[in-house]
This record gives structure tokens, sequence and C-alpha cells, in this order.
């Protein structure tokens, strides 16, 4: 993925899908069920419930058994960091059920034997669907937030096409060390075009990665390079809230 460069694309960035849902639908839809699922509302949603779900209303009989099922929506959750390659997978699992919905298929559970004979069938095409990422079947004890957000430092050095990023602890997010990172940042800067940022996260990536304490030269910035799981920390910044952003030799797009 590419490095951002501007003010106006990192703020971008912090606001946009993972990707375009109705293009990975299309394309998930020709390549593995033949364009033959009928169009259904496609929307991303802010639950830490579920990573994906299909949403129906069921009507059943005194007996409790379904006899009829009007599928609403299917849901993307982006409430927790993942890597294109995931939501992919869970947009694929939840296609599996809207399939098995839309072709009035009884299965005989939830990730029965027809959902599964189909998710075998598309993982042999290069998927890695699961059963464990929905709102019955939920594995996510490693996609938990953290309890308390820590503060990126990122800074994007235009010239060069290099970015870096520094973890810091949210209670050391003063207006003092925010000042004496934005000092030392345009003291090094010279002629060339960087951009910094301050973003919340709650992204458990950044857990074990060591925190800077000192503020005052570049040396103590633990930086580390913005290429290292260049994926995983392009959806750490769009998940992250901006909170402070500077610019040295090029202006604010905002």
């Amino acid at each position: 993925m590419k490095y951002l460069k501007t003010f106006s694309q990192m703020f971008e960035s912090s606001i946009n899908e993972p990707f375009n849902l109705q293009t990975e639908f299309d394309y998930i839809n020709k390549i593995a069920f033949n364009n033959e699922l009928r169009p259904i509302k496609l929307q991303f949603v802010k639950t830490r419930a579920s990573g994906g779900k299909l949403v129906s209303q069921v009507t059943r009989d005194r007996f409790r058994r379904i006899i009829d099922e009007k599928i609403i929506s299917l849901d993307i959750s982006t409430y927790y960091s993942r890597s294109l390659e995931q939501y992919r997978n869970i947009l694929a699992h939840e296609m599996i059920h809207l399939w098995i919905a839309q072709n009035k298929l009884r299965d005989d559970s939830h990730h029965g034997y027809i959902f599964q004979k189909k998710m075998r069938e598309l993982n042999k095409l290069g998927f890695d669907i699961n059963l464990k990422d929905d709102a019955f079947d939920q594995e996510q004890t490693d996609m938990t937030p953290l309890n308390k957000p820590v503060i990126l430092v990122l800074i994007n050095n235009v010239t060069d096409d290099k970015s870096s990023i520094a973890v810091m602890d949210y209670s050391l997010f003063t207006d003092e060390n925010v000042e004496s990172i934005r000092d030392t940042i345009e003291y090094t800067a010279g002629k060339r075009q960087y951009l910094l940022s301050f973003i919340e996260s709650t992204d458990r990536f950044f857990e074990k990665y060591p925190k800077t304490r000192k503020f005052k030269y570049t040396s103590s910035l633990k930086f580390f390079y913005y290429n290292k799981a260049q994926e995983l920390l392009d959806n750490s910044v769009k998940n992250g809230k901006v909170l402070k952003q500077f610019g040295f030799n090029e202006p604010l797009n905002n």
C-alpha cells in the first residue's frame, strides 16, 4: 500500500471505509457464485459483536419452524482493525449465508453440511474462510481493543517518501510534549517536507511496542518504520482518531 503523502490524504484515509463493499461483493459473486446472488443492501457498521452478519427478518410457525426469511442487509463491522484479506474472507463467509438463504436451502445447522461444503469450494479458490467470525461463532480475543488508548505519533517525510510511527501513553499526550515533538521535527526539517500527526488508537497491535517517554531530542523518539506490517498499520491509522496535525514546509490542506 502507498505511503501517506499529504494531510488531505491522511485525513481522507482516517474516515474512508477499508474497501469498496459493492465492488468486492460483485467480484466474489462472479468468481464464487456465478453471479447467482441477487442484489442486497450492503453496509459497514461499527459493532464489536461480530465481524459480519446477515441481517434478516424471520417468520416462524407456532412450532418455531422458519416458514419465511426476508433478507434486510449484509453488514460488515469496521470496529476492529483487520487486513483487507480478513475483511474479504468475512464478506465471503456472509455471502455463503446469503446464498443459502436466497436459494431457500435447509442446512442441518447454522454452519452445517451445506455451508461447510460451499466454504471448502471457496477456500479452494484462494479464500481463507472459517467458522469463527460471525455473530454466532465468534473468537476475537486477540482482536479486542485496548482498555486504554495510546497515541500514535506519525511522521511522514514527503521529500524522501518515508514514514515512521512512535507510540506514547495517552497520559503523556500533553501540550508540552506535543510542542516538544513539534519543535524537534521543525528543527530537523530543513528544506524537507514533513507531516506530523497525533492519532488516538485502541489497536492491540501496539500493546507490546516500546513507548516513547522523552520528547526533546530526535534520538529519544522510539520510531519504527511505517512500512513494517504496512497493511495493519494503514488500518490502524484509518480507524484511529486524528487529534492534532502539523505540516512543515508544506501548508495544511484543511
